[in-house]
């Protein structure tokens, strides 16, 4: 982590993804999303946040439509 990275609360991630705080926390313990413990909280780096949850809305449209876009590929 660089100094000019911005770091988020595990309650900012929370409201921004729309869960609780405790499952924020339980995607951490499972490195479903990347976070940090700072003393007895969590932070975590935005921009690491939104790469993990760009890929895994790519991996889902590739999972979804993968057929399609080989087609659109090959036209």
């Amino acid at each position: 982590m660089g100094v000019t990275d911005k770091l988020l609360s595990v309650q900012q991630v929370a409201k921004r993804m729309q869960i609780s705080r405790v499952h924020v926390v339980r995607l951490i313990n499972s490195g479903k999303i990347p976070g940090r413990k700072v003393g007895r909280n969590y932070v975590i780096d935005e921009d690491e946040l939104e790469y993990k949850l760009i890929g895994k809305a790519v991996d889902r449209v590739v999972k979804e439509y993968g057929d399609v876009l080989k087609r659109i590929e090959n036209s």
